[in-house]
């Protein structure tokens, strides 16, 4: 084949390839920018994440994923209002988004708000009882009853979460922290322990037992468990009845 053969294959492939590229449907687009925005979550850079689920919902601006996704993004990097925004605009799209029904709830039952919380309260009861093994959702309504005064009722929810799943960290911590609300030290020390044997991972649980051990003035006890969650910090608070004068 002449040089001059060659010219005009060349040309063809690469409109074939431009050709290609631009019917790609809407659908595909969506689908690997999810994909990207997925993979930048996980490396816990929140702003690329959203740029990429921005441009997923370009692709496929009917459909509530994206937009929920991007909730998500602006949830994790601190970016509260808009992530309400993302969550409500996601529920327009499509009002049977569980997702985004959920993660607006938790937001408005911790906003103290009580008009939101009790706003909250329905729409998470209405979750449950859609999904009633939904824990993420029953730690969110406990919150929200202990936000509207009905700490009994918060934590016969959050003990019977306990009692169908023995291991779920959330609950046991919002748990130990409305028996600390009691002055019940002895049990939110035994829930808190549990937790933290349950979770050995969990700063969560740890830093909770930690503060607990500091309340009841145990700091030789509370200094390995916040110390597991800031290992770099030289001490830890004690409580202030324990200074000396």
């Amino acid at each position: 084949m002449t040089h001059q053969n060659r010219f005009p294959v060349a040309c063809y492939a690469l409109i074939l390839s431009a050709s290609t590229t631009c019917n790609t449907s809407p659908q595909a687009k969506e689908v690997k920018y999810l994909k990207l925005g997925q993979e930048q979550m996980a490396k816990k850079d929140y702003a690329r994440a959203a740029l990429e689920f921005r441009n997923a919902a370009q692709a496929m601006p009917r459909d509530a994923e994206p937009i929920y996704q991007l909730g998500l993004a602006h949830l994790q990097g601190s970016n509260l209002a808009d992530a309400i925004g993302a969550f409500r605009k996601a529920i327009e799209l499509n009002p049977k988004h569980s997702g985004a029904q959920l993660k607006l709830a938790e937001l408005m039952a911790a906003s103290r708000n009580k008009q939101l919380v009790d706003q909250a309260a329905v729409q998470l009861r209405a979750i449950i009882a859609a999904s009633p093994g939904d824990l993420e959702a029953s730690d969110a309504l406990a919150i929200a009853e202990l936000e509207l005064g009905k700490p009994e009722d918060a934590a016969r929810r959050l003990e019977e979460s306990l009692q169908k799943f023995p291991a779920h960290l959330q609950s046991s911590v919002a748990l130990a922290r409305i028996k600390l609300g009691r002055k019940d030290f002895a049990a939110a020390g035994r829930g808190l322990a549990k937790a933290v044997a349950s979770a050995p991972q969990s700063a969560q649980a740890a830093l909770a037992l930690g503060q607990l051990y500091v309340m009841r003035r145990e700091p030789g006890k509370a200094e390995p468990q916040i110390r597991r969650v800031y290992p770099n910090r030289k001490g830890i608070v004690a409580h202030p009845g324990d200074r000396k004068p």
